[in-house]
């Protein structure tokens, strides 16, 4: 089984022997035994809640050992932490891809400038049906017909 680090950035993955000279996977706590520190390995990961959580720990879920203080979790320091030198990161939060601008209408009068034009400040959309039997109808290519007005 391919054993790859859970941890946010890191590249660590049996199929590339490039990137583990002297590194070895230490296996996730499991959820159902050590709920606990569980929680915290997850936290300290750094990954969003849809990447990893509870209910995503396997048996193949693995922090490498770049990971911790001497290469495995000792009773000093038995969480990971990060290898960005010793910085946690909170996960991203992804922005939103708009922004709303409020936009301020404060004259009362009509929005039209040219006095001999008159001003239509809210017009109903031309709403097409399908009507048989009315008297403002047309027939399309395929035979059926529509309404052109509705009222």
């Amino acid at each position: 089984m391919v054993k790859r680090c859970s941890w946010g950035t890191c590249n660590s993955d049996t199929r590339y022997p490039e990137r583990i000279i002297n590194v070895s996977f230490l296996p996730f706590p499991k959820p159902k035994t050590n709920y606990d520190a569980c929680l915290r390995w997850i936290k300290a990961c750094g990954r969003p809640v849809e990447q990893l959580n509870v209910n995503k720990i396997t048996r193949d879920t693995y922090v490498c050992s770049k990971h911790f203080v001497g290469g495995f979790p000792s009773e000093k320091n038995p969480d990971p932490f990060p290898a960005t030198g010793g910085q946690i990161y909170e996960a991203r939060v992804k922005s939103r891809k708009r922004k709303y601008v409020e936009l301020e209408h404060n004259s009362a009068e009509p929005s039209c400038s040219v006095p001999e034009v008159p001003c239509i400040d809210h017009v109903n959309p031309i709403i097409l049906s399908r009507n048989e039997n009315h008297k403002d109808t047309q027939t399309d290519e395929i035979g059926k017909s529509f309404s052109i007005f509705s009222r």
